[in-house]
């Protein structure tokens, strides 16, 4: 036999005993990775499940939030229309009232105005002949 044979023999015998001592080492590998993805399946349905609550418990408690504003809401719309509506309606009255007097009475105004005056003279005058004959 050659030296080239020689090594070539030797090389295959490596080679064998190698890939028989590496296969339990693959072996765990595999298994290790299978084991991994079925932890990680796993993982991924309890945090899917998980998620699912969340998302559960958040739109019942939105609903319960949405529930409350339109019973809030509805509470406003029935003050408003029961007892301010009513009020502002009377103060609305009262101020047309007042100011359709105030308009029609706006041209007399001014001839009592005058009729004061000439009445403060005259009562000036008067005083001034009830001191004279005291």
């Amino acid at each position: 036999m050659t030296n080239n044979e020689l090594l070539l023999a030797i090389s295959d015998m490596m080679d064998t005993k190698l890939r028989a001592e590496l296969q339990p080492l693959r072996n765990e590998m595999q298994d290790f990775k299978d084991e991994m993805r079925s932890e990680m399946q796993d993982f991924r349905g309890e945090m899917r499940s998980e998620m699912q609550d969340f998302k559960d418990e958040m739109r019942s408690e939105m609903q319960d939030f949405k529930d409350e504003m339109q019973s809030g809401v509805h509470q406003i719309k029935l003050f408003q229309e029961n007892i301010i509506l009513p009020r502002l309606d009377t103060i609305e009255s009262c101020y047309l009232d007042t100011y359709r007097r105030y308009r029609d009475n706006a041209d007399r105004m001014e001839a009592v105005f005058e009729d004061v005056g000439i009445m403060k003279k005259v009562l000036a005058e008067h005083s001034k002949q009830l001191q004279k004959l005291a």
